[in-house]
């Protein structure tokens, strides 16, 4: 079976089991052990499962109203959930608020390999996951 199936499957039942019952917010906060992100303002990610290394992994992130994710790339194709509050994300080489799409809590999208995307932080927190297959990282652009 294809790579992209055991992603879509893992992702699927990480939903169900998120999804029951209502949580506040707190919930998401709690659990995961999330440090700042070094080219990132007002940003904290942490991997919840798996490794940049090698196999299936989950990144949970928290941006915070002003907060900056900027523009940057990975090797492999990542699979987005928000969590809570809305994420202002787009894709470009500047991040510009201009060029975001709002996805507010239960969104799902993809980011392709290689595809230079940012988020910024515009009113209140979001949190979102990301997903994928590593081995992964992270390229940033060059801002100057």
């Amino acid at each position: 079976m294809s790579r992209s199936w055991f992603l879509t499957m893992a992702l699927f039942l990480a939903g169900c089991s998120a999804t029951a019952g209502h949580q506040s917010p707190d919930h998401w906060r709690n659990g995961a052990n999330l440090t700042p992100i070094g080219n990132a303002r007002e940003v904290v990610a942490g991997f919840i499962m798996g490794a940049a290394d090698a196999g299936l992994y989950t990144i949970r992130v928290r941006i915070a109203p002003g907060g900056l994710m900027p523009p940057h790339r990975h090797p492999d194709e990542r699979h987005i959930t928000v969590l809570s509050g809305v994420l202002h994300y787009g894709f470009g080489e500047t991040a510009d608020k201009a060029l975001t799409k709002r996805y507010p809590a239960g969104s799902y999208f993809v980011v392709p390999a290689n595809v230079t995307h940012f988020a910024i932080g515009v009113s209140g927190e979001a949190i979102y996951q990301e997903s994928g297959v590593a081995p992964t990282g992270t390229k940033w652009v060059d801002s100057n």
